[in-house]
């Protein structure tokens, strides 16, 4: 949990990612257009600096949210049938191949009533089973819950907004799907993280703390990282919980060590990782 021994960040891929080969299809709502926007052209962005060509890029548009799972169900089966139909000699059909994978690019604003939690859990899932009936890995993006502590606030804010422009800058990850909470006490957090974040798909537990502070005490820092730990096992919240707290002899140690680490781009990278792990394929 942050200590010298332990080396964060993901391990790279064996082999350089290719995709000059794929054909990918990407839907985004209408609906808050000045937000979808520009994550899109991210989404376009990163395709093509993987190697994805551009002209195998297909956009679609639906009006909101709600329509995404079924206009990317629509539109791959389509794309499946006539590949299946080209194989077969049939003239009258485009000769399009089919999507190697689907994108879907919308965002929920929360307001004062139920219909954000409404139209969000309706969508995940509906993205999730497209997913699972057709074969062909269905991506959106992550909805991600900061949790962290105000103890040592000087560090944990620098922290905490370093991670949100990594994912902005990154991954083009709208802010209005990064909420943040703050805990007043560190081993407060798991309970924090435990009653509200049930409908996010990668949370992050962010604390700092000095052992040359009295009140310092190993045993309550174990007993934070097994309850951290366990989180990732509750069939309520069934999420990765990313441990990020930072022990560190003093002040001093941690500046040091933000200077020499980028301990945002490790985390974000984990967190990505980790909800594409939990994807469909």
């Amino acid at each position: 949990m942050g200590g010298d021994d332990f080396h964060k960040g993901v391990k790279q891929p064996s082999t350089k990612l290719d995709g000059s080969a794929l054909r990918i299809l990407i839907v985004h709502t209408r609906w808050n257009s000045e937000i979808v926007d520009p994550l899109v052209e991210g989404s376009i962005t990163a395709l093509v600096n993987y190697g994805v060509k551009r002209e195998n890029i297909i956009l679609r548009d639906v009006p909101g949210a709600f329509e995404l799972p079924s206009a990317a169900l629509r539109l791959i089966r389509q794309s499946q049938g006539q590949s299946q139909n080209l194989l077969m000699g049939s003239p009258q059909v485009s000769s399009a191949m089919p999507f190697d994978a689907a994108i879907c690019v919308g965002v929920l604003i929360k307001g004062s009533t139920m219909h954000f939690e409404y139209i969000a859990d309706a969508t995940s899932h509906g993205i999730m089973k497209v997913g699972l009936d057709t074969g062909v890995p269905v991506i959106f993006g992550p909805r991600i819950a900061i949790v962290y502590s105000v103890e040592n606030w000087d560090v944990v804010e620098r922290l905490v907004n370093e991670l949100r422009y990594e994912f902005r800058d990154t991954y083009h990850i709208s802010a209005l799907n990064v909420k943040t909470s703050q805990s007043q006490s560190i081993h407060e957090v798991p309970h924090h993280i435990r009653r509200h974040y049930s409908r996010c798909q990668v949370v992050y537990a962010i604390g700092v703390v000095y052992k040359s502070s009295p009140h310092f005490e190993p045993r309550l820092m174990d007993s934070l990282s097994r309850r951290l730990g366990a989180l990732d096992n509750l069939p309520r919240l069934f999420v990765p919980v990313i441990d990020c707290i930072l022990v560190r002899e003093s002040k001093e140690q941690i500046e040091e060590d933000m200077q020499k680490c980028r301990f945002a781009e490790e985390w974000a990278k984990r967190g990505v990782d980790a909800f594409n792990m939990l994807m469909p394929c």
